[in-house]
């Protein structure tokens, strides 16, 4: 039996424990030294396949686990998931961060387990008019720019004006001036716009289930709570939740015992504890360095680099990961990655009259573009 027919048996029991239909969304975002997997519109397909085989219910819990992504899209998987459904609760195991706390803030329940976390809304902004990381760096390439948090930015103007007391036009003013000096005034117009679209968005997604006229004070409320009070790396807990006015439920001890054992069983099948080791995978697939196309190896004189290697020579290995999961009772998607790892080898020494031993170079792994694939049509396939 495979990993997704044991977590079905989960996914059933936790479904006539709450009496609803379990859709989850699990993206691994916290095993080492592999690429991780954030919110995105490529999980749209997916999920929308699992839906429509579903049918719409009366209701549906999204089980869900990722350090966050992009928040543009977290109002299009709320808005689906209740396309589907007359209630959308939320269950959180573990993390639930960012854009994943967007998509939370689009639920009538957010249930939570004792170690479940929400976290603030504030996003960082990354484009080609951010700040490069520096001066010897390709400034094509978006990677090499600094994100820029949105509210920080806000902050850094709040200060002037209630901490330092620059009120007048004039100083406020030279207070962005300053400021111009570091970060261009197109990058900070994204910070901008960014600023207003996670407002937008977290009050269109409370507004789902709140009641946007009478609920406006409290709503303003959560979003404040969200986007200016906390820091970013701070864990809104489900005491948290209920106090900034989200509507946070304690997990009973028995969901609360469902939801742990569906989570470890992600966390096994993903390896989400055991760091992706190149080293280790090119060893154990006993790569040696061929010789050149024509050249036979050659034993050099004793210490001195085998002949016929030629130094820095890639010896790619090809592999495949599991890196997210969308999943019901009816079935399973799951996401994988492929990449390539090389080594480089300098050469061979001998050791006195012993066999030539291979010296390697760095080890290089690269990532490819992964893709949602049904878990049947992972049969035959080996995962690292």
């Amino acid at each position: 039996m495979n990993d997704y027919q044991e977590r079905k048996k989960t996914i059933e029991e936790l479904q006539q424990k709450r009496g609803t239909v379990i859709v989850t969304y699990f993206l691994l975002c916290d095993r080492g030294n592999v690429i991780p997997l954030f919110v995105g519109d490529d999980a749209l397909r997916p999920m929308h396949r699992l839906l429509e085989d579903l049918g719409h219910k009366e209701s549906i819990d999204l089980f869900i686990h990722t350090r966050g992504g992009n928040m543009m899209t977290a109002p299009t998987i709320v808005k689906m998931l209740r396309e589907y459904s007359d209630k959308l609760n939320v269950l959180v195991p573990f993390r639930c961060h960012s854009a994943g706390t967007q998509i939370a803030l689009g639920a009538d329940n957010i249930v939570m387990s004792k170690i479940g976390q929400l976290s603030p809304i504030d996003p960082t902004t990354a484009n080609l008019f951010n700040p490069l990381m520096g001066p010897q760096v390709n400034p094509a390439d978006p990677r090499n720019r600094k994100p820029i948090s949105v509210e920080d930015v806000q902050s850094y103007l709040n200060l002037s004006r209630d901490r330092v007391g620059l009120v007048s036009d004039r100083d406020r003013l030279e207070v962005f001036k300053e400021l111009t000096k570091y970060i261009e005034p197109l990058a900070l117009g994204n910070v901008n716009r960014v600023y207003s679209a996670t407002r937008m968005i977290a009050k269109e997604m409370l507004s789902l289930h709140m009641n946007a006229k009478d609920d406006d004070d409290k709503i303003e409320q959560i979003i404040k709570a969200l986007t200016e009070t906390f820091p970013h790396d701070f864990m809104i807990t489900r005491d948290t939740a209920s106090k900034i006015g989200l509507k946070s439920v304690h997990a009973t001890p028995d969901e609360e015992k469902l939801m742990m054992t569906l989570f470890a069983s992600y966390e096994a099948e993903f390896k989400m504890n055991t760091p992706f080791d190149a080293d280790d995978l090119l060893t154990r697939q006993s790569l040696q360095p061929p010789p050149q196309p024509g050249q036979a190896l050659q034993p050099g004189p004793v210490g001195l680099p085998m002949q016929g290697i030629s130094p820095q020579q890639p010896r790619p290995l090809n592999f495949k990961t599991k890196i997210g999961a969308i999943e019901g009772a009816n079935d399973s998607f799951i996401h994988v990655v492929e990449g390539s790892v090389s080594s480089s080898f300098q050469g061979a020494m001998q050791m006195g009259v012993g066999p030539m031993i291979p010296i390697p170079g760095a080890t290089v792994v690269n990532f490819k573009l992964g893709k949602w694939l049904k878990y049947s049509d992972l049969a035959g396939m080996n995962f690292e």
